[in-house]
């Protein structure tokens, strides 16, 4: 009986897992400790950076530093097909130019997204 069920179980999960965007959020887990390194640096900076480099588990090739002590940065992944990355905003101001999607994270974290100039 058990045999029979097995697959039915394995879809179920995986299913469960893509629904409740765990790959996501395990790889953010554990990549937060890099990207808030990354985030402190770019908004000490001031300035903006096309430098490519690997944060954590994502490479990032694109970051800014954002009004009100923040930073935004641009994720360079095969698994993302437009533009996109994370803002990371201390004080909660956004930056107000490209950003078609801006979601919760957690705590000052934010993903954009925005239109892809194709």
């Amino acid at each position: 009986m058990l045999r029979w069920l097995m697959p039915w179980i394995i879809v179920g999960c995986t299913f469960l897992a893509i629904t409740a965007d765990v790959p996501f959020r395990v790889r953010f887990a554990l990549s937060q400790a890099a990207l808030a390194d990354h985030a402190q640096a770019v908004a000490r900076s001031g300035t903006s950076s096309h430098e490519c480099r690997q944060v954590g588990l994502y490479p990032v090739c694109w970051s800014e530093a954002t009004p009100g002590g923040g930073a935004r940065f641009s994720i360079d992944d095969w698994l993302v097909s437009t533009s996109a990355g994370f803002v990371w905003s201390p004080a909660g101001q956004m930056p107000e130019d490209d950003m078609d999607q801006l979601d919760p994270i957690s705590g000052p974290w934010y993903a954009w997204s925005g239109w892809d100039e194709w």
